[in-house]
C-alpha cells in the first residue's frame, strides 16, 4: 500500500524497475530515477495521478507499455538518450502534459503512446522516427501544431484521429501512403500539403 507515499529516489545501484512497481500512487509527486536504470517494466507508474514531471536518464534503454498511462498531473517529461522505442500508452491520458522532447534516438512511437493527451498544444518529432503507429495521437484535442520527421514513409490508421484543434499539416516528402482515417474528426484542419512523394491516400482519410 502506497497510499501516503510523496516521493522517491531510486539509487543509481538499481537497473530495472519492475512491472506495476508505482501503479497507483496517488500521492507520489516527485520520482528521481537513478542513473543505473535500463529498463523500466509496464504499468510501472501508471495511474500515479499525482506525479508533476519525470526525467528519463540516459540509461534507460528500454519502457515497456503503459508506464505513466492516466498521471493526469504529468506536465512536463524528459527523455533519455538511449530510448528507441516510446512504446504503446506510455503517455496514453496524461491530460496536464504539455512539455515532451522526444530524443533523436527514438525510431517507433507504438499505437496509443499518446492518446488522449488534450493539453498537448505542439510537438516536434526527430527525423530519427521512421514509424508512428495506429492512434498514436489520437485525442489529442489541443494539439494544434505537429512538425512530422522527413523520414516517414506511411501515415497509419487514425494517428491524428479527433486532434480537432490541428490547423494545418505538411506531410514530409518521403511520405508514400496515408493510410484509412489518418487525420479522422480533424474538424478545424485548414490547410494540407501532400507531396509528390504520395501515392496512396486509402478510404476516409480526412474525414469529418
Amino acid at each position: 500500500d502506497c497510499i501516503g507515499l510523496k516521493q522517491i529516489d531510486i539509487p543509481d545501484s538499481i537497473t530495472i524497475i519492475g512491472r506495476s512497481a508505482f501503479s497507483g500512487c496517488n500521492s507520489l509527486v516527485s520520482a528521481a530515477i537513478g542513473n543505473g536504470v535500463k529498463e523500466i517494466g509496464w504499468c510501472a507508474f501508471k495511474e500515479c495521478t499525482s506525479l508533476t514531471t519525470v526525467t528519463i536518464p540516459d540509461t534507460v534503454e528500454e519502457m515497456e507499455n503503459s508506464i505513466f498511462d492516466g498521471c493526469k498531473s504529468l506536465k512536463s517529461v524528459v527523455l533519455g538518450k538511449a530510448l528507441e522505442t516510446i512504446d504503446s500508452y506510455t503517455f496514453a491520458h496524461c491530460t496536464a502534459l504539455t512539455d515532451i522532447t522526444i530524443p533523436e534516438s527514438v525510431t517507433t512511437i507504438c499505437h496509443n503512446a499518446f492518446e488522449g493527451c488534450t493539453a498537448l498544444v505542439s510537438l516536434t518529432i526527430p527525423n530519427s522516427v521512421t514509424d508512428i503507429e495506429n492512434f498514436a495521437f489520437a485525442w489529442c484535442t489541443s494539439l494544434s501544431s505537429i512538425i512530422l520527421p522527413e523520414s516517414l514513409t506511411t501515415i497509419n490508421r487514425y494517428v491524428f484521429n479527433n486532434c480537432s484543434s490541428l490547423e494545418n499539416i505538411v506531410i514530409p516528402s518521403t511520405v508514400e501512403n496515408i493510410r484509412e482515417k489518418a487525420f479522422n474528426e480533424c474538424k478545424n484542419l485548414k490547410s494540407i500539403v501532400i507531396p509528390n512523394s504520395v501515392k496512396e491516400i486509402e478510404d476516409s482519410a480526412f474525414k469529418l
